[in-house]
């Protein structure tokens, strides 16, 4: 990202568009600084070698503190109430114009700029200054960069890369809109086309020399189209029309409705069409080509381990990006866990990953904001500060067991910028819910009260949200177990009457809430340990009678989804994280999911005020509870707390110093289960003792993109043998985003072992 000249910017441009990695690597051993300036722009920096030397506000240097000749440095300067033009030409009053190579080109994301590049010398070395003067909030930014060369000394190739690395992290955080060009984009017809048929759009088997198109599409970004939407991609400045293959470029003017284009002498008039309909940009050809060509690359990125892997899950979530929004532009992708994928090679230091920015639009994870005392965050808390920063949906949800614990832990979410939901647990759960809640790690299964919770400075039931960064508070309900799993809680009371199942602890996060103390109730509530605190103390203050809280309720089993869905159309939470299925943990042949009906509903609060529903969509793992899931994949575990199922999947395995991947087949599970029949060799490995019914995947598999992304592909419904998409079933049911959870698990350190034995047998299958 040297040059930003309308030439070399074609490749630029290709590269900002397809997301092209950045190659340059910081100095071994040392980790990038990170500078931000009040005005809303931000750079990476390394700190063994560059210096921050602020004037003031408006002006910022990066002077290099290595081995070399002379200042070589990096500034930044803001000028209010200006244009960028004329802040140029005041930067380059002293050079000689002769020495000045003038042009224009991007110099973040879609952000347009003036360039100049000046060669000058010294005494003993040449000198390049490389300008940009960009349109920024009210006034223009613009950048210098000033490298000399000698010709000794060899390490000034790396004294460029370390400087260049600055301006190629350069990220604003939430610009306004620039205004100098914000008549230009439309749709232009040729004003001969509509009475001749003659005239014929440029084609690639067209020489435009010979021609002009016959419609211009010129977008906000700088972007355009030649011809009709299958035509010819170009980029546009204040002055040219260029073609991005560089093959051709044309001068313009507008005047008014009018735009003149000229080449070879010839000038055509064109005229805005006003009748011309929004589109959804994301069926826009140019940019479907330059996303699959990103997606493929990424997908196929040849380096092995965690950099390769997080290129493969960057490309699954733009893959499923794409494919949600070319269907409605305004649904909304959330990834939960993963902020580093905001960035080029899941690296805070190196900038945002461009695609992935335009794409996303929100972030959510758990117990990150934590509650401690600082306000002063780590680096993991600042990723998701920063994406809160450039306009992104930041949630979090943290366990809290003490009232000091939330007091810190919504001071902190204040301060970052990051919408809030403490899970209660502890004390703080019993002494604000005696009698109802005994968890010490708290829940997410019920539709909770803001001020029970003590966020209710963050809930508006008047605020209407049609925009993400529009919400302020949000609702973490992904689980619906207290409302839908009355035959699970009888079986499992039965089965504990003759010495198995476990539900009825109340100190178990899974079964938290459900036993209550109900005079005359038929159970006495049992704990994980016999001699539990907790469990003596409940007993001592509410006795040993106790029932399901549904029947304390007055409830029956048939209830239970329109208690639940009245529940959640009756807070006044701007956004709802919840599962697609009412009753989510039941076997495929008995799931059922929400209504379109259903979730419509949903997406008003009591006074009319729209509010957005997102559902849940794990994307790293497969579960046996979902439509996709076969019977052969899975096997009756009675060691499962969770389900009667667990699935079936290879395991680590400790072999002296050494961990093992070791296929299902091979497993003690296998032989336990009597069943040694493997399942996809995409089912990678077990995803934790926590969650047996759950598989780690080999996401970028084609298999696992047919059934999360793509759909007809060859695993269906059991019972209705559908093989509809998991994101299309959810676009179906009306929800307004998904909340994309397991993402992170390309980090999991397990898979450097499955690496391993895949390599030693022939590569791991793709297909």
């Amino acid at each position: 990202m040297k040059k930003t000249s309308i030439f070399s910017l074609l490749f630029l441009t290709i590269c900002i568009l397809a997301g092209c990695q950045n190659t340059t690597k910081p100095s071994s051993g040392s980790k990038d600084g990170h500078y931000e300036s009040e005005l809303g722009w931000q750079v990476h920096y390394d700190p063994e070698y560059v210096a921050v030397e602020e004037k003031d506000a408006n002006d910022v240097i990066f002077k290099y503190l290595g081995e070399a000749v002379g200042d070589n440095y990096v500034e930044i300067q803001y000028f209010p109430d200006r244009m960028p033009r004329e802040v140029l030409d005041e930067a380059l009053e002293d050079a000689d114009e002769d020495s000045i190579v003038r042009d224009q080109g991007y110099i973040v994301e879609d952000q347009w700029s003036y360039t100049a590049e000046v060669e000058s010398s010294e005494d003993d070395r040449s000198v390049t200054t490389s300008m940009q003067s960009a349109e920024y909030n009210g006034g223009v930014l613009l950048t210098k960069l000033v490298i000399g060369m000698t010709d000794e000394n060899i390490l000034e190739g790396y004294m460029g890369d370390i400087l260049w690395h600055i301006l190629d992290t350069l990220t604003f955080n939430q610009p306004q809109p620039q205004t100098e060009f914000a008549d230009v984009p439309g749709t232009y017809k040729r004003a001969a086309a509509a009475d001749s048929k003659e005239a014929a759009p440029a084609s690639k088997d067209q020489n435009p020399q010979d021609s002009f198109p016959d419609t211009i599409i010129l977008y906000d970004e700088h972007s355009g189209i030649f011809g009709t939407q299958d035509g010819v991609p170009l980029i546009w400045g204040s002055k040219y029309l260029v073609e991005k293959n560089g093959a051709y470029y044309y001068e313009y003017t507008l005047d008014g409705d009018t735009l003149s284009v000229s080449k070879d002498g010839q000038t055509v008039e064109y005229q805005r069409d006003k009748t011309v309909v929004e589109t959804n940009p994301y069926l826009d050809p140019q940019m479907v080509k330059e996303m699959n060509k990103e997606i493929d690359q990424l997908y196929h990125d040849s380096s092995y381990g965690e950099y390769g892997r997080i290129h493969k899950m960057q490309a699954f979530i733009l893959e499923l990006a794409m494919h949600a929004k070319a269907q409605n532009p305004d649904f909304k992708i959330i990834g939960q866990n993963c902020v580093f994928l905001a960035y080029k090679d899941g690296k805070y230091e190196n900038g945002d990953q461009t695609s992935m920015r335009r794409l996303v639009d929100g972030w959510s994870v758990e117990g990150v904001v934590g509650k401690g005392e600082s306000l002063e965050p780590n680096s993991y808390q600042r990723m998701y500060i920063d994406q809160a920063k450039k306009g992104k949906f930041v949630t979090d949800t943290t366990m809290v067991r003490t009232e000091e614990e939330r007091k810190n832990y919504l001071a902190r979410a204040k301060a970052w910028g990051i919408v809030p939901y403490p899970k209660l647990g502890g004390e703080l759960i019993q002494e604000l819910m005696p009698g109802k809640r005994w968890a010490d790690n708290g829940d997410y299964f019920w539709v909770e009260d803001p001020k029970i919770l003590g966020i209710s400075d963050w809930v508006d039931g008047s605020r209407s949200v049609e925009k993400l960064s529009d919400a302020n508070s949000f609702l973490y309900n992904i689980n619906s177990r207290p409302y839908d799993n009355w035959q699970d809680w009888d079986k499992e009371e039965s089965a504990f009457t003759k010495g198995g199942g476990d539900r009825t602890r109340i100190t178990d996060s899974y079964a938290c809430g459900l036993l209550v103390p109900s005079k005359n109730g038929p159970y006495t509530p049992v704990s994980e340990e016999e001699d539990d605190e907790t469990l003596e103390k409940a007993i001592e203050v509410y006795g040993d009678k106790w029932d399901w809280w549904w029947r304390k309720e007055g409830f029956d089993e048939n209830t239970g989804r329109e208690t639940w869905l009245k529940a959640l159309r009756d807070s006044e939470y701007d956004v709802i994280y919840i599962d697609s299925f009412y009753n989510h943990r039941a076997r495929p042949e008995n799931q059922t999911p929400l209504t379109r009906e259903e979730v419509e509903s949903l997406k008003h609060k009591p006074d009319g005020s729209r509010r957005q529903v997102i559902a849940y969509l794990a994307i790293g793992s497969a579960e046996q509870n979902r439509w996709y899931c076969q019977d052969d994949w899975i096997w009756i575990d009675p060691s499962n707390k969770n389900s009667f199922y667990s699935m079936k999947a290879g395991q680590l395995v400790e072999r002296g110093m050494n961990t093992i991947y070791v296929p299902f087949a091979n497993t003690e599970a296998a032989k336990a289960a009597k069943d040694t029949t493997d399942p996809p060799t995409w089912l990678a490995f077990g995803y934790g003792d926590e969650y047996p019914e759950e598989s780690i995947v080999q996401w970028w598999h084609e298999d696992w993109r047919n059934i999360i992304i793509n759909g007809g592909g060859k695993y269906r419904h059991k019972v209705t043998g559908d093989n509809t998409s998991s994101i299309d079933r959810i676009i179906n049911q009306g929800f307004d985003g998904v909340y994309l959870d397991n993402a992170d698990t390309c980090k999991d350190p397990s898979w450097e072992s499955f690496e391993e034995y895949w390599y030693e047998h022939g590569g791991i299958p793709e297909k």
